[in-house]
């Protein structure tokens, strides 16, 4: 699983959200503030992300971003855990 993936999954179901007549502001700044956070963070706060994933019910992304930290959580660099 690829982090781009991730962020390009974020990115596709914002811009097809804004497309809508009518979207959700809620699950847009949702999408907005956990891409933020994947693009800009250099700390990647993966609890924050996984909540507004979340609450924005953007469930495949979830998973996605799931797979990606568990494929990747097996060796953190500071003993955290995710």
């Amino acid at each position: 699983m690829d982090y781009q993936n991730v962020i390009s999954a974020i990115d596709r179901t914002l811009q097809q959200e804004a497309k809508k007549k009518f979207y959700s502001y809620s699950k847009f700044r949702y999408l907005t503030a956990a891409l933020w956070l994947l693009k800009f963070d250099s700390d990647r706060r993966f609890q924050e992300v996984s909540y507004y994933l979340r609450q924005a019910e953007a469930w495949d992304i979830a998973s996605m971003f799931h797979k990606y930290i568990d494929a990747n959580s097996k060796t953190s660099c500071d003993g955290s855990d995710y």
